[in-house]
């Protein structure tokens, strides 16, 4: 009876184990929401179907969310209240809700036209938004809008546009100033401008970027963030579809980041670690380290499955124009917040600047170098270069003496005169043969005898008169 209780028991035992197995789940796991929340160093990104994708600080997908617009979604930006994370678009007006359980749960404002490309929040929960221009519709002049925490629309601003800029549709992307007022902006052409969004005052360019070119296309600046301290002073990152530049509190660029093979950089976002931060091209997203411009290659990852990110933000990453998050932070005690009051040897702006004088225009001359051929040539280099021109210098000698003894030769030969030889023929009785002597009129006289006597031959020469 023991044994078969125990056989029992064992049974019962394998049976709720392989209850648990089939159910997909750990015995020890607690009940939660269908998504979960959002954990501080999670990057969510625009897809252009209509989608936003959330993906954990080492790029596992966590879920995908379906913001029911369809077309290009493109600004995220959180709301430092309710932890709502704000989405645009770029084919709707309309700013659709995603709250902290990842599920969709509204919309926000109301646009009479133009696509919203770009969000963000202000210390007192008001919303600027920036639209898409389109130069042939009076009825979407583009620009930005301002709404109150509720929704409702406060007013509109006009910034300049970049007047290189001639497409059909230009967008405003924009971020921010610490001062609440100051709105950095591009709109696809290479400047960097500022506008007062209180004072509706057109500010001095940030910047002028350099032009370059895609396959022969110039490239257009787009999402860009102001660094610490927030005000420009601490210079500011932008993508520029080649690559992602930094520009420093005066506008030049002083940094490039980039990865093989991409060319259109779009958005961009903070990490909450104030020292890194997150960029996408394409489909694909990176992380940089600001500082020195490694890519961290472990936090690389693939989103949208072949569709093109539009925007992205990271939970916790720091904004220019809000205080430090209220988010724990996941970094280390050690490092000092994004966002922090100035300290006293930062209050002078602008700092003292040296200007060194530029050199003159020009040719720079190459600096002489003593053993630079044909100065200076090694030893055996040098012997082998001696033999060879010997050798060709004997050469050269021997060919002219040649010709110069044949050409003596010949002058030799026709100096001397040709005296022609006239002969007569004599017969001797005992001779075999006929003899040949010349003419009593030649210079000289030779006789040759040859004849036969039994069975022996004899030849007889003499010279003479």
């Amino acid at each position: 009876m023991p044994n078969r209780f125990k056989r029992m028991k064992s049974i019962a035992i394998i049976v709720l184990l392989f209850a648990l197995l089939a159910s997909g789940r750990p015995v020890s796991s607690a009940p939660r929401s269908q998504f979960g929340k959002f954990q501080t160093g999670d990057v969510l990104v625009a897809l252009d179907i209509g989608q936003v994708q959330w993906f954990s600080a080492n790029g596992e997908l966590q879920a995908t969310i379906d913001t029911e617009l369809g077309g290009q979604n493109a600004g995220l930006a959180f709301n430092p209240s309710s932890g709502e994370l704000y989405v645009t678009n770029l084919d709707e007006t309309l700013i659709m809700l995603i709250n902290a359980d990842a599920q969709l749960s509204g919309k926000f404002g109301a646009f009479l036209g133009g696509g919203i490309t770009s969000i963000v929040f202000d210390r007192s929960g008001n919303v600027i938004a920036g639209r898409e221009v389109n130069l042939f519709s009076s009825e979407e002049p583009g620009g930005v809008t301002i709404f109150d925490p509720s929704g409702e629309k406060w007013y509109d601003v006009f910034p300049n546009s970049d007047p290189t800029v001639s497409f059909d549709f230009t967008p405003f992307y924009i971020d921010l100033s610490i001062d609440q007022r100051t709105l950095f902006y591009t709109n696809k052409g290479r400047q960097i401008k500022r506008f007062d969004i209180l004072g509706e005052i057109q500010l001095p360019d940030f910047a002028f970027l350099p032009d370059a070119e895609i396959s022969f296309e110039p490239v257009e600046a787009t999402n860009l963030r102001l660094l610490h301290p927030g005000d420009g002073s601490g210079g500011l990152l932008v993508a520029d579809y080649a690559d992602i530049k930094r520009l420093d509190e005066f506008g030049k660029v002083i940094s490039f980041y980039d990865a093989p093979f991409e060319n259109f950089w779009v958005a961009l976002a903070l990490d909450p670690d104030g020292r890194s931060f997150w960029a996408a091209s394409g489909d694909d997203v990176y992380k940089f380290d600001i500082e020195s411009g490694k890519e961290y290659e472990e936090f690389r990852f693939r989103a949208g499955f072949e569709s093109e990110i539009g925007g992205l933000v990271v939970v916790g990453g720091p904004v220019a124009a809000l205080p430090t998050p209220t988010w724990t932070p996941s970094v280390t005690p050690s490092i000092t917040p994004f966002i922090t009051p100035r300290t006293p040897t930062l209050t002078v702006h602008p700092p003292t600047i040296t200007f060194t004088p530029r050199p003159a225009p020009g040719i720079t001359p190459t600096p002489y170098d003593p053993c630079r051929f044909p100065y200076c040539i090694d030893m055996p280099t040098s012997l082998a270069v001696a033999i060879i021109g010997a050798i060709l210098v004997a050469g050269i000698v021997f060919v002219a003496l040649v010709v110069r003894g044949l050409r003596k030769r010949s002058e030799r030969r026709s100096r001397t005169p040709s005296v022609p030889k006239r002969v007569r023929t004599l017969s001797h009785p005992d001779a075999g043969e006929q003899s040949v002597i010349p003419s009593s009129d030649a210079p000289s006289l030779q006789v040759r005898l040859s004849f036969k006597q039994g069975d022996a031959d004899y030849e007889v020469e003499s010279d003479g008169e």
